[in-house]
Order: C-alpha cells, then sequence, then structure tokens
C-alpha cells in the first residue's frame, strides 16, 4: 500500500463508532523503517486562532485499515503534548520530492512515495520518480527497502541501480 493512499482517510473508533478525524499525514520512522503515526485532521473542524491542535494516533494503536482507518476507542488519539516522542520523524510531505542518491553519488531520481506493509507499517519499497520534464514524462519504479542505506533531511541513499535494465 502507498503511503500517500492513506492521506484522507477516516479514523474511526470501533468502541465509540465515531470519526475522530482524517489522516493528515504520515510520520515515518527511518530508524525503525516503519509509520510510526497518524498526524489527525479533525473530525469537527475546530481551529485554535485559525490552527487546529495537532493529534496524533499512533501506528501500534490500528486495528486496521481498509476504507478507513479503526482504532479501539478514542483514547488512541495523542495530543501535541502528549506526542514529543514523534517531534523529529520524517513526514510523507517532507519526505516527498527528496533527492535520491546512488553511493556513487549519481543523483537517481526524487522520492514520490514508499510502499508500506499495511499489517505493521513495515517500509516495503521506495517509490522513485526519474527524468521527465516539469512531470511530464517521468518514469517512477521502486527501489526495495533493503537497496535503501539511510533517509535524511537532504537525501535518500540508496545502492546503485541499473535503470537501463
Amino acid at each position: 500500500m502507498r503511503a500517500s493512499a492513506l492521506k484522507g482517510l477516516a479514523v474511526l473508533s470501533i468502541n465509540e463508532g465515531v470519526r475522530l478525524g482524517r489522516v493528515g499525514d504520515v510520520l515515518y520512522d527511518p530508524r525503525a523503517r516503519r509509520v510510526a503515526a497518524f498526524v489527525l485532521e479533525p473530525a469537527d473542524g475546530h481551529r485554535l486562532f485559525g490552527r487546529a491542535p495537532r493529534q496524533y494516533v499512533l501506528y501500534g494503536a490500528v486495528q486496521s485499515i481498509g476504507d478507513a482507518v479503526t482504532v479501539g476507542s478514542s483514547e488512541a488519539v495523542l495530543r501535541d503534548q502528549e506526542a514529543t516522542q514523534l517531534e523529529d520523524l520524517a513526514s510523507l510531505d517532507t519526505l516527498h520530492g527528496v533527492k535520491v542518491v546512488d553511493a556513487s553519488g549519481k543523483l537517481v531520481g526524487e522520492v514520490e512515495d514508499v510502499e508500506l506493509d499495511p499489517r505493521d507499517g513495515s517500509f516495503v519499497a521506495l517509490c522513485v520518480r526519474h527524468g521527465g520534464v516539469l512531470g511530464l514524462g517521468a518514469e517512477t519504479y521502486e527501489v526495495p527497502a533493503a537497496s535503501v542505506h539511510s533517509f535524511g533531511r537532504d537525501a535518500v541513499m540508496i545502492e546503485p541501480l541499473n535503470l537501463d535494465s
């Protein structure tokens, strides 16, 4: 499942039968190589001085992912002050467009998306956009997780690839 497909899905409480919000972003832990949490957009549109208070759902609280994301109860929602461990994680929004460079120093493309295993949120592959002009004519291919060395703020480092085959 592509991480971008999670964005916009409703997050529902099984016990209360209410919508807790929608997935606004996906937080990824590059060290653990898995999704750590979802950033929620509020269900009721409540905003404080033009900005909604940030809310999160840890991936471990997710019961299932289908047409919606389900969690056991509304207690799965964390507020900003309860989620300090998430501050330094990469978001899908910030990872999108990061340069992908192989170990020989060759620029091979940009991050377009991340392929995940929805059962546990583990990283399966990196979706890389290569070539094209202004987004037209670009090719997208998957780099297996085992070929990714590191995720950094400035680049994702991978093993050298043969794009000609």
